[in-house]
């Protein structure tokens, strides 16, 4: 299961997930990034700080999400958690992916 939140910031739209973001949960995460990069006027910061899982279909979601922002022009970035974390190191993805700070 995962959940979706989106919070509009003064300089940033913030997409917080908690869950799983596996086979089973990415499409919903695909319909969020796809409606809001192509009009985002900031930063578009997704939280993973919650999500208790994470397989290689959700990185490829993310690295989509990160592709389709940078050819819009959007600023993407990753703020990951102790799972995604984990995940992006032990694939070496953590060049693909745009990371910040929590």
């Amino acid at each position: 299961m995962l959940a979706i939140d989106v919070a509009y910031e003064e300089d940033a739209t913030i997409v917080r997930c908690a869950g799983e973001i596996d086979v089973a949960t990415c499409a919903s995460l695909i319909d969020t990034f796809d409606g809001l990069i192509p009009g985002a006027e900031t930063v578009l910061r997704v939280d993973l700080r919650d999500v208790t899982f994470i397989d290689s279909t959700g990185i490829g979601c993310l690295l989509h999400a990160s592709l389709q922002a940078q050819a819009a022009g959007t600023p993407f970035e990753v703020v990951p958690g102790e799972a995604t974390m984990r995940f992006i190191e032990s694939s070496g993805l953590g060049n693909r992916l745009p990371l910040a700070p929590a």
